[in-house]
C-alpha cells in the first residue's frame, strides 16, 4: 500500500481532524512531495498557501501551473460555499455585516473600501466598493 493509500485509510477511519496539514495537503494534491514544498516556502502557514496568486505558486518547487490553479479553484469553492445570499438577510450589526461579505472579502490581496445598501427594513440591498487601497490601506475622500 503507498503512503497515499495509507493517508487516505487514515482520513477514512480516523476522521480528517486526526491528520496533519502536511497529511490533508498530500491528499488534496494527490503528492506528499508538493505538499512538504509548499509548507516549508511558506514557513507551514496555511493561509498564505491559500493566499497566494497562482503565478507565485508556480515559484515552489514541484508546482505546476494545473496544481497552482487546483489550490486557487479550492480558495473559489471554499468562499462560494460560505457565501450567504444577502436578500435573505437583515442588518442590524457590524456582525450581520460580517456574516454576508466577510467570506468574500476575508482573502482579498488588497484593502477595500465598500458601502452596504439596505432598505427602510435594514434589508441588505447591495454592496459597492468605493475605493481600492494597497495590501495595507485604504484612501478614502469625503466631500
Amino acid at each position: 500500500m503507498s503512503e497515499l493509500d495509507s493517508l487516505r485509510q487514515k482520513f477514512i477511519f480516523s476522521g480528517p481532524d486526526r491528520l496533519s496539514n502536511e497529511e490533508l495537503l498530500s491528499i488534496f494534491l494527490n503528492s506528499k512531495s508538493k505538499a512538504s514544498n509548499l509548507l516549508s516556502f511558506f514557513n507551514h502557514n496555511l493561509h498564505s498557501i491559500f493566499s497566494i496568486p497562482t503565478c507565485e505558486l508556480e515559484r515552489v518547487d514541484d508546482i505546476d501551473t494545473a496544481t497552482a490553479c487546483q489550490i486557487n479553484a479550492v480558495v473559489e469553492i471554499i468562499k462560494r460555499l460560505l457565501y450567504i445570499p444577502p436578500k435573505t438577510h437583515h442588518i442590524y450589526s457590524t456582525s450581520d455585516v460580517y456574516k454576508i461579505l466577510g467570506p468574500e472579502m476575508m482573502l482579498l490581496k488588497q484593502e477595500e473600501f465598500r458601502v452596504v445598501l439596505l432598505d427602510s427594513k435594514n434589508q441588505f440591498l447591495r454592496c459597492e466598493i468605493v475605493s481600492r487601497g494597497s495590501s495595507s490601506r485604504v484612501l478614502v475622500e469625503m466631500v
